[in-house]
């Protein structure tokens, strides 16, 4: 039985996997922006500003930890992105998920309404094979 909503489920479902890959792909970039910017943290916390020693050394060493902190300014940017991009991803994910139900939905409906009509029609052929049976004994009679 040819349904039409079929083929608009099967797209529906594969616009939902995608939206899981994608999903799972910007929680991947997530994780990773995190551990950057938490090995960011910890390379700043091992930088030591010398005690002694020359101008151009404490200079050198400020610059290196200014630097570090325009490092972590960055990595903090990326992990906001990607975070956003999960959010953004989880809810396209939301809306496919819907898409596809709805479509389902109408298919489910659709083959009901199909099946309800096939019923009723086998049901109309057999009452008239039957009234015709009928007929027949009694032109025998």
């Amino acid at each position: 039985m040819k349904i039409r909503y079929t083929p608009l489920v099967k797209i529906k479902k594969d616009t939902m996997e995608r939206s899981e890959h994608d999903l799972q792909q910007a929680g991947h970039s997530a994780d990773d922006a995190k551990m950057a910017l938490e090995q960011a943290h910890i390379e700043l916390d091992g930088t030591s500003i010398p005690k002694a020693g020359t101008m151009s050394e404490l200079l050198q060493a400020r610059m290196m930890l200014a630097a570090q902190r325009v490092v972590i300014g960055q990595k903090r940017q990326n992990l906001d992105a990607a975070v956003l991009q999960t959010e953004m991803a989880r809810e396209a994910l939301k809306s496919s998920m819907l898409e596809h139900e709805k479509f389902k939905y109408l298919e489910t409906e659709q083959l009901e309404t199909a099946l309800k009509e096939r019923k009723r029609k086998l049901q109309r052929e057999l009452d008239e094979i039957a009234l015709q049976g009928h007929h027949n004994k009694k032109q025998k009679k």
